[in-house]
């Protein structure tokens, strides 16, 4: 009844297989002499299994690339020409667009660190514009602001 799917202590035909009184033969439920339950025949060993290489798993990895610390200032030239065009769309409606402008200046800087170094400076003249056109348009709300409190 010894098998590799019912191997329980007690359930061998062996007498010295069954559990005995505490710390007595037969009371640790795993001898060593046993087969494993994962032993595809009894009397077997498990083998030991090294732990592979990554070579062995991935024989050819890609190569890094070379400005891979430059590649989120990229992001940085993106966000400038992005908030660049929102700072020029956004003066004509509201002048909180500075502050799209301001960021966009920031993000300009970082991406001049990048391999995308002239769309950050087109991204930083936009930004320009538009940070010149909001103030502008503030410029036109406080002399409208104080022109109709001198009327009054």
């Amino acid at each position: 009844m010894n098998s590799i799917y019912n191997d329980a202590p007690g359930d061998s035909d062996d007498p010295g297989n069954s559990p005995g009184p505490e710390g007595g033969p037969g009371s640790d439920p795993v001898q060593p002499d046993q087969a494993s339950v994962y032993a595809t025949q009894p009397g077997t060993q498990i083998a030991q299994v090294e732990p592979l290489e990554v070579t062995e798993i991935f024989p050819n990895p890609l190569p890094m690339p070379v400005n891979f610390q430059n590649l989120a200032a990229a992001g940085g030239s993106v966000g400038a020409l992005v908030l660049g065009v929102w700072s020029i769309i956004g003066a004509t409606l509201t002048p909180f667009s500075m502050i799209n402008a301001i960021v966009g200046i920031l993000m300009g800087f970082w991406g001049l660190t990048s391999t995308k170094k002239t769309m950050a400076i087109v991204g930083m003249v936009l930004c320009l514009i538009g940070l010149s056109l909001s103030v502008w348009e503030v410029n036109g709300f406080i002399s409208n602001y104080f022109y109709r409190a001198e009327e009054m």
